[in-house]
């Protein structure tokens, strides 16, 4: 029985350090409000200089993860960091309230 539950133990680290980088969600004030936003940091970085960032833009009726979560492979491999804000409203993006300050934020939070 204890062999049993250490082997469950060991598969689950593993596997889990496996899985590699994951994505995760943020918080960052921007405008007087807290916003969301996701993030993917991938563990392989081009050498010691920061990595690219790529920031996504999600289409109407969707969130920040679902680019996020597109782009996290390649990201992976090519060694840049992708972060995908959420909008005020997931139906559509707004000015000002998701203009280039949110953006700004985003950036400076990284």
């Amino acid at each position: 029985m204890k062999r049993a539950l250490l082997l469950i133990a060991l598969l689950a680290t593993s596997s889990a350090a496996l899985a590699g980088p994951k994505m995760t969600k943020e918080f960052v004030g921007s405008g007087g409000q807290t916003r969301a936003y996701y993030l993917f940091i991938p563990d392989r970085r081009l050498g010691a200089a920061p990595a690219p960032l790529l920031i996504t833009l999600h289409g109407s009726g969707h969130n920040g993860a679902s680019l996020v979560e597109y782009w996290q492979g390649l990201a992976e491999q090519k060694g840049f960091v992708v972060a995908g804000p959420d909008s005020s409203n997931p139906q559509q993006w707004k000015y000002p309230e998701d203009g280039p300050d949110l953006l700004r934020d985003v950036i400076d939070a990284g």
